[in-house]
């Protein structure tokens, strides 16, 4: 079974926002910070900066399969960063 990886859409940022902001809240309410975001909608902000910056590479499972993460990198030399909620 293989698996795909495409370039998120401007259809994907709610569901990338959502992304963001779940992990960077999670982690930041275990080690007892604020959130780093403010709410969904900011996260939102962030994934549609993602999406529409040529230098940063984003990507997401194929079209079969819903996002669950959201995945970047500035180069195809630099090291991924995953969010995952």
């Amino acid at each position: 079974m293989g698996f795909e990886l495409r370039p998120p859409v401007d259809a994907d940022v709610e569901v990338c926002g959502r992304i963001i902001y779940d992990a960077f809240k999670d982690i930041a309410e275990r080690h007892g910070f604020p959130p780093a975001f403010a709410s969904v909608e900011v996260g939102a902000r962030v994934a549609k900066l993602f999406i529409g910056l040529p230098a940063i590479w984003s990507f997401l499972p194929g079209a079969s399969r819903r996002p669950s993460r959201i995945c970047a990198r500035s180069s195809p030399a630099s090291r991924r960063r995953c969010w995952t909620p």
